[in-house]
């Protein structure tokens, strides 16, 4: 396995050259011993236990690996990508060996995985993730505390944004007194927290498709420079704090 692993890795690779790939593959299984012989009985089944937890893991990897192959290089021909460089000749991976993994639900992307929950703004491989969702992955993309304002790492995740809509603010205890607003701050009167970031995402939305293209190719710019989390400069945008006051976000 560890042989096919790696072919699935170079031929990943070699179509995605500039695809970045942060991981890091797991230590082989028999590299817990379940190879070796032991001094005592309890010694096996320890290297038994571990070998197996490793096994747990690597066939993971390799099924991920499978997954990148399929749906990022080729995704209409009838075999599946990444059977291509293990069915060669010189690939050095057993035929039978092949067959069984063909049948295997390592390679069966038809049923559902276990999922995972993603941070949008720190996640460092969801680059990767359109891949998975093609393969049945679960995933949850969590955008931090309410409000939602962390901004995703890759662009197209931005269609998974939460719907503000479908979401109730809880009113303070002391709701009907509410302190006086930041002048120049953008905020209204009344105005909870939550509704502040579901207006003004609105508002965003709403101008993004009605803009032009000079003033697109601006926003993009700056929303690149941002994308690094720069600190705020003298010539940068004005930047507030929420305060509690009397149990209301100002």
């Amino acid at each position: 396995m560890e042989l096919a692993a790696q072919k699935l890795l170079s031929f990943f690779c070699r179509n995605h050259p500039k695809t970045r790939l942060s991981f890091k593959g797991p230590e082989c299984p028999s590299k817990y011993g379940y190879f070796d012989t032991h001094q005592s009985e309890s010694a096996a089944h320890s290297a038994i236990t571990l070998s197996l937890n490793a096994f747990a893991v690597y066939l993971g990897y390799f099924s991920f690996l499978a997954v990148i192959c399929q749906f990022g290089i080729d995704t209409e021909v009838k075999i599946p990508s990444w059977h291509k460089p293990l069915d060669r000749q010189d690939s050095g991976v057993h035929p039978e060996w092949l067959k069984l993994l063909v049948e295997s639900p390592i390679v069966d992307f038809s049923r559902e995985r276990i999922g995972v929950v993603t941070d949008v703004s720190r996640c460092d491989w969801l680059h990767l993730a359109t891949y998975m969702m093609k393969a049945s992955v679960p995933l949850w993309f969590s955008w931090g505390k309410i409000p939602y304002y962390a901004q995703p790492s890759q662009p197209w995740i931005s269609d998974y944004f939460p719907d503000f809509d479908k979401f109730t603010s809880v009113e303070p205890t002391n709701a009907g007194h509410f302190p006086p607003v930041q002048p120049n701050s953008g905020q209204h009167y009344s105005e909870t927290m939550e509704q502040f970031f579901a207006r003004r995402y609105k508002g965003h939305a709403k101008r993004k498709a009605t803009e032009s293209a000079y003033d697109r190719k601006i926003r993009k710019q700056h929303e690149k420079e941002q994308a690094s989390r720069p600190f705020p400069g003298k010539k940068g945008p004005s930047v507030y704090s929420w305060d509690n006051v009397e149990g209301f976000w100002i």
